[in-house]
């Protein structure tokens, strides 16, 4: 299934940046947050990660990614974003690599992510995809997770945002959720998300997510 999904979104074709890098002295920072309700005990459940960007030079994005997933493993991950093929306007393809740590275990992260804006009604949106593999450096245990995100400017301070998440350790079965939200601009910079996340397989039926952005 999990060939099938990704190969499905390949061919249909920014919490996180996606493949669009940084400018040179550029950075974005964001903390997300994600409640979701366990049906089994009634309890709401969480985890949340904060993200950080920074253009070292056109051709260079450094960042962090920590926090913890809905598995409640901990993870700390330093990567670099460069691109992989020519750039052109409107379609963008980069590769990411990432050193980092789960649960103190040593992990590589390396990914690829392909995006495209476009133009509806005079106004812009953009559609990607980004996919990570987690490689345990020990024993070799890989986990593989893809995001596809559809996103729409209705408004100069508002942002409108779908994404399918799939993804799961190849020994298990994956799960797959989708989460649409809002993102509202309060001050030039400074971001606002709120949405919700609803469960298709292996995962909680329902979540709400909040998060913050900044650009600087």
């Amino acid at each position: 299934m999990r060939c099938l999904l990704i190969l499905l979104l390949l061919l249909s074709a920014q919490a996180k940046a996606g493949p669009w890098l940084r400018d040179t002295g550029a950075g974005y920072l964001s903390y997300a947050l994600t409640l979701e309700d366990v049906a089994s005990t009634g309890a709401a459940d969480g985890y949340g990660s904060v993200y950080a960007e920074y253009g070292v030079r056109p051709k260079l994005t450094l960042g962090l990614d920590i926090g913890s997933d809905e598995q409640g493993a901990y993870k700390t991950f330093a990567f670099a974003i460069l691109p992989l093929a020519r750039q052109s306007r409107r379609t963008k393809i980069t590769g990411e690599i990432g050193l980092g740590t789960i649960d103190g275990t040593a992990v590589a992260r390396p990914g690829i992510a392909v995006g495209r804006s476009f133009e509806f009604l005079d106004r812009f949106g953009w559609v990607s995809i980004e996919t990570r593999a987690e490689i345990g450096v020990d024993q070799g245990d890989i986990g593989i997770s893809t995001d596809l995100t559809l996103g729409y400017n209705p408004g100069p301070r508002s942002k409108w945002m779908v994404q399918l998440q799939q993804g799961g350790p190849m020994a298990d079965p994956d799960y797959l959720r989708i989460v649409p939200s809002v993102v509202i601009e309060t001050k030039p910079g400074r971001h606002y998300e709120f949405g919700v996340a609803a469960g298709i397989k292996n995962t909680a039926t329902f979540g709400v997510k909040l998060g913050v952005w900044q650009n600087f």
